[in-house]
């Protein structure tokens, strides 16, 4: 997302939305950005943890939290990190570079 701002990624079970961020971090509401359709809708009543570089888990429940999951930078880079989504019997796991590169998996259990 190369947009010469920071914008930040923000997700609740039902829905993920994008907002640019002020250089301190906070919310830029009256700036619309558009987030492209997704899966996100889908899996509503699926499992979702987010875990930051630093290995702190955070499960994605009913509200949005203040802070982002992941903020894209300026200069293309992002924080980074990892998404789980727990089904039935499988694991889907998106995982997201500082570099952009996304690798996903499937594991069952």
């Amino acid at each position: 997302m190369l947009s010469g701002s920071m914008i930040g990624w923000y997700a609740n079970n039902k829905s993920a939305k994008a907002f640019y961020l002020t250089n301190s971090g906070d919310r830029i509401v009256e700036r619309n950005l558009y987030l492209p359709k997704s899966n996100w809708d889908n899996w509503e009543n699926d499992k979702k943890i987010f875990i930051s570089p630093e290995g702190i888990e955070t499960i994605i429940e009913n509200e949005f939290v203040p802070k982002p999951y992941l903020i894209f930078f300026p200069d293309g880079q992002n924080s980074g990190g990892v998404l789980n989504i727990e089904f039935d019997s499988e694991l889907y796991t998106i995982q997201i570079d500082k570099n952009g590169t996304i690798k996903t998996k499937y594991e069952r259990y």
